[in-house]
């Protein structure tokens, strides 16, 4: 028998209204036991699926992930940032956060839920995809030369497709995740080589003109 869905159980959460005031988004991370973190993390790529890098932002945004997938890596409860996490909410807010977290979720279950399922439940498979997580964030934290495109776009879709994929246990979408991440770490491989050959070309040819002026 698969189990609820997360939007479900959030809603179950916003009739019951078990958010007192002050409750934080820590507190969610308990009450979903740890599958709220994932749609965070889904919640946090949305902006950053932009083609043009958003400078600061995307960078931001990567730190945060990193620091989420490294909770779950570690174990235990998992828990958002301090500074996000434990900030107290009032019970309107509370509210909009859940209500718009539905809305998201039922368009987003359409295309992702519960299929060959069990080999994502271990511990293993959470650790081992949280470091891939972690790996992706990294590369949306790196400051990239502007004007480059889908440095931080590749990256996020990526991290999104195997949160969902980890949060509703998606043995299907998973591997298009892996498929993801596999083509943004080519990407930046590709994107490395091609900034070095640059950086060569261009101390080569301020070595030549230095030399004419010597």
């Amino acid at each position: 028998m698969h189990r609820r869905t997360l939007s479900c159980e959030l809603e179950q959460i916003l009739r019951q209204q078990q958010s007192p005031e002050g409750a934080s988004l820590n507190s969610l991370m308990l009450q979903t036991e740890g599958r709220g973190l994932y749609l965070v993390m889904v919640l946090l790529c949305l902006p950053a699926l932009t083609p043009i890098p958003l400078p600061v932002i995307n960078n931001l945004i990567g730190l945060v992930l990193m620091i989420m997938a490294a909770s779950v890596v570690r174990g235990g409860a998992p828990r958002l940032p301090r500074f996000i996490g434990d900030r107290k909410l009032s019970t309107a807010q509370w509210e909009r956060i859940l209500n718009t977290s539905v809305k998201v979720l039922r368009f987003l279950e359409k295309f992702v839920r519960p299929r060959k399922t069990q080999w994502l439940s271990c511990r293993l498979a959470r650790v081992a995809n949280a470091l891939i997580i972690a790996l992706l964030a990294l590369l949306l934290a790196i400051p990239t030369p502007p004007g480059i495109l889908f440095v931080n776009s590749l990256p996020s879709l990526a991290i999104m497709l195997i949160a969902l994929a980890q949060m509703e246990e998606d043995g299907w979408v998973i591997w298009v995740g892996y498929l993801a991440a596999i083509g943004a770490v080519a990407y930046f491989v590709f994107l490395f080589k091609v900034l070095v050959a640059a950086a060569k070309a261009l101390a080569a040819a301020v070595a030549r003109w230095w030399a004419r002026l010597m």
